[in-house]
């Protein structure tokens, strides 16, 4: 199967979720832009958000409403593409098969398609079995569909168009959701108080860090890396065509992580918590035994954010972390760099820097932790 040509016209969902929202505005920035950027949002989204919709209307997006389980709708807007993005949230990710099916047989046809793949790697090699891990179910259903479209195998056909290329573009954490506290307000004692995965909290100066003595290494990527990874994989399909891309923003651990809180909190806050110039904070250790266990016990209560504690007792095992990995770049499967376009890679000063100035802005409009 030959790579596809560039990508022109781009259709995204999930486009105002959380990645989507940095994802769809690093496409519709770009230069030189492409032929046309499109949205497929909801009637109730365009209505929850509607400046956020306007603005991205004003920056030439189109928006096309309908719902993720109207196929004709789907099938319909299919026609004027030739990229797919899906950026859904793991809440809606089992509408992705569905997507990708469409997008096969869709005629014209769809060239790329890359799902919702942004976060933890599925095939991490310390996840021993990763069909066991319940968020990652719905993403390697959408990569066996698409693997098994691009190999044309028998049976292969009555699902679609062969000539449909994937791209996986996996980050790991996103560093703006590591570093900041894991549950909000009203929670308390439940199981998304804020300390019960681990996080930083600015307020009142308490964290929670991994395993050990947090000095672990953990491999992040900010989410307007992410974004811009992206586009470099839609302008290069030759280099990104039928691959899974790795990238990242820097390597740290969860103790330098609390360095840089302290070392900008300094002045910030009572006399009591100043020692020697630093904001000095309150620290516990969460253990991988004890995260498992809470993660256990969020499965068997059916908390809404339960998936959660999968992913963060991925992390702590090294599920973020590859040898020979260096900042602000991108592999493949083969350890082989494949976007050598550079760009000026977040850091952890900026993302902490972003993380207090948030936390502080919520505190103040009564939003921030308990």
């Amino acid at each position: 199967m030959e790579p596809p040509p560039p990508s022109q016209r781009i259709l995204i969902f999930g486009a105002t979720g959380k990645i989507g929202t940095y994802i769809t505005s690093a496409i519709a920035n770009a230069s030189p832009p492409f032929a046309r950027v499109a949205i497929y949002t909801s009637a109730n989204t365009i209505a929850a958000k509607a400046a956020h919709v306007e603005a991205l209307k004003a920056r030439g997006v189109d928006v096309v409403v309908g719902e993720l389980d109207d196929d004709d709708k789907i099938k319909e807007t299919y026609q004027d593409f030739d990229t797919i993005i899906s950026c859904l949230g793991r809440a809606i990710l089992s509408h992705q098969t569905r997507l990708i099916r469409l997008a096969a047989i869709s005629s014209p046809p769809i060239r790329r398609f890359f799902p919702s793949e942004y976060g933890t790697d599925v095939l991490h090699p310390v996840t021993p079995d990763p069909r066991a891990e319940p968020p990652h179910r719905y993403k390697l259903e959408a990569r066996a569909l698409l693997e098994r479209l691009a190999s044309g195998e028998a049976g292969a056909e009555a699902e679609g168009d062969a000539s449909l290329s994937y791209t996986y573009i996996v980050t790991g954490p996103y560093a703006e959701f590591y570093v900041a506290p894991t549950g909000q307000r009203g929670v308390e004692g439940g199981a998304m108080a804020w300390d019960r995965a681990g996080g930083f909290d600015v307020v009142n100066r308490r964290a929670t860090l991994g395993k050990g003595q947090g000095t672990d290494p953990i491999a992040l990527t900010t989410m307007p890396d992410t974004a811009h990874f992206v586009v470099c994989a839609l302008r290069h399909p030759a280099q990104t065509h039928n691959r899974a891309l790795r990238c990242h923003s820097f390597t740290t651990t969860p103790s330098a992580i609390l360095s840089a809180f302290e070392a900008q909190t300094s002045g910030r806050g009572t006399s009591e918590q100043e020692t020697s110039g630093r904001g000095t904070w309150a620290v516990k250790y969460l253990h991988l035994d004890e995260l498992c266990e809470r993660e256990r016990a969020a499965y068997a209560r059916g908390d809404a954010e339960k998936g959660l504690f999968s992913v963060r007792r991925i992390w702590t095992m090294g599920g973020s972390v590859y040898k020979g990995w260096k900042e602000g770049r991108g592999w493949d499967d083969s350890g082989e760099w494949v976007v050598r376009q550079g760009w000026t890679a977040g850091t952890l000063e900026g993302v902490v820097r972003g993380e207090i100035e948030r936390q502080m802005r919520e505190e103040s409009e009564g939003e921030g932790m308990v």
